[in-house]
C-alpha cells in the first residue's frame, strides 16, 4: 500500500538549512563536474578466485561484522566491477555476507560522496550570497538536468533531490534486491537493485504480462548499479515521500535515520509497504548496517578488484551454473 503522502511545513528558514553544509567548495571552482564514473580510474589488482579477495580485504584490515569497540570505521576504496558467476559457492553463509558487505559498502560511498559534491556545491554558494551566479552557472544547470528538474527550479528545491542515501538503506535493499548478490541479474549484468525498464533489459523468468514488456536494466559495472539506484529515489515521482521525509530530518538536524526512511519505499516493493520496511530493518539489525552510515571513505586512491578467472575454471563455473539445481532470486 502506498504511504500517504505527508504535508509538511514551508522552509522556515534558509540558515538552518545552510548549517548542515560540508567543506566548503568555492564558487570559482570549475563548472565543469565529470561523473564518477568516468573520473575514477583506479589502479587494478586482478584476483582469481573469492580467497584471493578475502586475502586482500584482510590485508586492508577490512573486515565485517566490526569490532564493537572499533572508532569509526574507515572504508578502503575498493571497486568491484562485478561478481562473478557462483562466486558464493563454498563459503558458509557469514563468510558469503561478510564480503558482499565488504564489496558493496564502499561504491555506496563513493556514490554518496558524488551527490554529497554537487550538494556542497550549491550549499555553499547560497551561504556566501552567490545564489544569482549559482543558478546560471553551467555547473548547476547540469545538476538540474541531471536530477530531473525544470531549468528554472530554486536551488531549495534543487538540493531536497540532491540528498545521500543512507548507506545502511543501500545495503539492506542491495542485500534484499539481489540475493546477497547471488541472483541471475546480478550476476549477469550487474543489478543489484532490480531497476525496470521497458522493452529492452534482462526478462525476468517469471514476468507479469499484464504490467507490460518490462525486464531488468542491465549496467557495466556495481558501481552504475548504484548510482542508478540513487538517482531513481532522488528523482522518481514515486518516492516523494522518501525525499520530504528526508528532508524533514536534515531542517531538524538530525541524522538520517535509515530504518525509518525505509517505510516510504512501498513503490519499490513487490510485498506490503509494511512488510518490506520491517524486512529491511530486519536486514539492517542483524549485520550491523548502521555502522556503515558513519563510515568514511580512506583518503588512498581507489584500487579496482578485477576476477580474471582462468579459462578453465571458468568454463566449469559455466557448466555449474548450467547445471545446478539451487533456486535463487531473479
Amino acid at each position: 500500500m502506498q504511504a500517504k503522502r505527508k504535508i509538511i511545513r514551508p522552509l522556515r528558514s534558509l540558515s538552518l538549512l545552510l548549517a548542515m553544509t560540508f567543506p566548503v567548495v568555492s564558487m570559482a571552482a570549475s563548472d565543469q563536474k565529470e561523473s564518477v564514473v568516468d573520473a575514477l580510474v583506479p589502479g587494478s589488482i586482478k584476483v582469481h578466485s573469492i580467497e584471493d579477495v578475502i586475502i586482500h580485504l584482510r590485508g586492508l584490515d577490512f573486515e565485517w561484522p566490526v569490532a564493537s569497540d572499533s572508532p569509526t570505521l574507515i572504508i578502503p576504496r575498493i571497486v568491484t566491477n562485478d561478481l562473478p558467476n557462483n562466486w558464493e559457492h563454498g563459503l558458509d553463509v557469514d563468510s558469503k555476507k561478510g564480503i558482499f558487505i565488504r564489496l558493496l559498502t564502499p561504491l555506496i560511498l563513493i556514490a554518496n560522496e558524488q551527490i554529497n559534491a554537487d550538494r556542497t556545491y550549491i550549499l555553499d554558494a547560497l551561504a556566501s550570497g552567490h545564489g544569482t551566479a549559482l543558478r546560471s552557472s553551467e555547473r548547476y544547470q547540469m545538476i538540474v538536468r541531471n536530477y530531473r528538474l525544470p531549468a528554472e527550479a530554486a536551488p531549495l528545491n534543487v538540493i531536497k533531490r540532491v540528498d545521500i542515501i543512507p548507506p545502511a538503506l543501500a545495503i539492506s535493499q542491495a542485500i534484499l534486491e539481489s540475493g546477497w548478490g547471488t541472483s541471475r541479474f546480478a550476476a549477469e549484468g550487474n543489478a543489484l537493485y532490480g531497476e525496470w525498464v521497458w522493452g529492452s533489459g534482462m526478462e525476468p523468468m517469471r514476468r507479469d504480462t499484464s504490467l507490460g514488456d518490462y525486464g531488468v536494466r542491465s549496467f557495466s559495472s556495481l558501481l552504475r548499479s548504484a548510482l542508478s539506484y540513487m538517482q531513481n529515489l532522488n528523482t522518481s515521482h514515486h518516492y516523494q515521500d522518501f525525499r520530504t521525509a528526508r528532508m524533514e530530518m536534515r531542517l531538524l538536524d538530525k541524522s538520517l535515520d535509515a530504518c525509518s526512511l525505509a517505510r516510504h519505499l512501498s513503490a519499490y516493493a513487490a510485498v506490503d509497504g509494511i512488510v518490506y520496511r520491517n524486512i529491511l530493518c530486519d536486514l539492517m539489525k542483524q549485520n550491523d548496517l548502521h555502522i556503515a552510515d558513519s563510515a568514511v571513505l580512506a583518503s588512498t586512491s581507489a584500487v579496482m578488484l578485477e576476477f580474471q578467472l582462468p579459462a578453465t575454471l571458468a568454463a566449469s563455473a559455466r557448466l555449474n551454473g548450467a547445471n545446478s539445481t539451487t533456486v535463487q532470486a531473479d
